[in-house]
């Protein structure tokens, strides 16, 4: 990898970012053991759980990133460079879609699991090729401005109650029911049987389920239901991270300023203002389905607003992440394929319309 002053000056910000963002974490854990002592678990419990089930969760997202680039890099006409959350994005979407496909043929069963880790070193090879030879201008955009932080305690609620085991938290959610009793229920039953199927005492399984498709390329990977649990629901908090991220690039793109500053004040504003939403907090720690509508939703507006690809291309990106949308959650029918195709009219003139849409189309049968 080529390595420049502005990749230096990157790695201390990264490196000062996640040294205070643990900090921060361990604060609100040590604060929640405190305060509730009658919480099924101690700090030392809630720092075990995130170092032992973020791996996994991290290395299903990396995996992603890395099918990305082999879809979204070849998409920027005459140049390597393609906006990282446009990839991370699309990755996730393809991602997503293999797992539910190849869970379904039992491919992701092979071996007690083998087939799983196959996937996921396909993925892991296809990014490292793509860092190791790009600058980090080709790899990622302008970093945010500070003002992001004013999310920092939400975002440490999020993942300390996504280290916590399902079932005690949010009366909201009844206990976190819908998680145990189906979205890391039906992975459980399909570990077992060999095969993701619908089941014919749960009609949710007979829904297209690429999140539960996940879950259950998870479960195989860590091998242990009890233990995959967490790592479940640390990747549904990573969906939820990486969609208010690429919320704020999105606004990013669509700011109404020359100036990078103010393009990245809008960028972390945009991405503060999802994080600490309540609603995006208590789901986003729960293995739910609803963070991936949202960072879909937000991968294919970018797609559309991004000026380094086709229009044609974006519209076709934009109708993967749409179809992934549906795919893991079917109400996504209307509150991301709307909303799209929105913003699409708006956006480009008249005589586009009709083959971007088209294109669109495509990308989501696809």
């Amino acid at each position: 990898m080529v390595r420049d002053e502005p990749s230096r000056r990157s790695v201390i910000t990264v490196v000062a970012t996640l040294a205070g963002g643990v900090a921060v974490v361990g604060l609100m854990a040590l604060l929640a053991t405190r305060t509730h002592p009658g919480a099924p678990a101690r700090f030392d419990a809630l720092v075990a759980t995130l170092v032992v089930g973020a791996p996994f969760a991290l290395l299903w997202i990396l995996a992603a990133a890395g099918y990305g680039t082999a879809i979204v890099r070849p998409s920027a006409p005459g140049a390597a460079r393609a906006e990282a959350g446009l990839v991370v994005g699309v990755g996730i979407a393809v991602l997503l879609t293999v797992d539910a496909a190849l869970g379904a043929l039992g491919v992701l069963h092979l071996g007690g699991g083998i087939g799983g880790w196959i996937v996921i070193a396909g993925g892991l090879g296809l990014l490292g090729r793509v860092v190791w030879h790009a600058r980090r201008s080709e790899l990622g955009g302008a970093p945010m401005d500070a003002i992001v932080w004013l999310a920092a305690p939400a975002v440490a609620t999020l993942l300390v109650a996504a280290c916590v085991a399902p079932g005690w938290l949010w009366a909201t959610e009844f206990g976190g029911y819908d998680a145990l009793s189906y979205h890391l229920g039906l992975p459980a039953e399909w570990v077992a049987s060999g095969r993701l199927r619908p089941l014919e005492h749960n009609v949710y399984s007979a829904l297209p389920n690429y999140v539960e498709g996940a879950y259950l390329h998870i479960d195989l990977l860590v091998g242990d239901a009890v233990r995959a649990a967490a790592s479940c629901q640390l990747l549904h908090a990573m969906f939820t991270l990486l969609g208010a991220w690429i919320v704020g690039r999105a606004a990013a793109r669509l700011a109404m300023a020359d100036d990078p500053g103010a393009r990245s004040t809008v960028a972390a504003i945009a991405t503060a203002l999802v994080l600490v939403t309540p609603w995006v907090v208590v789901v986003g720690s729960l293995a739910y389905d609803e963070a991936a509508v949202n960072l879909l939703l937000a991968t294919a507006l970018l797609a559309l607003v991004d000026p380094d690809i086709g229009p044609r291309r974006a519209a076709a990106l934009a109708g993967v992440a749409a179809g992934a949308a549906c795919g893991a959650k079917l109400t996504s029918v209307g509150f991301v394929v709307a909303p799209l195709v929105a913003c699409l009219v708006i956006t480009r003139p008249a005589r586009r319309w009709a083959p971007d849409l088209a294109m669109m189309m495509l990308g989501a049968a696809v």
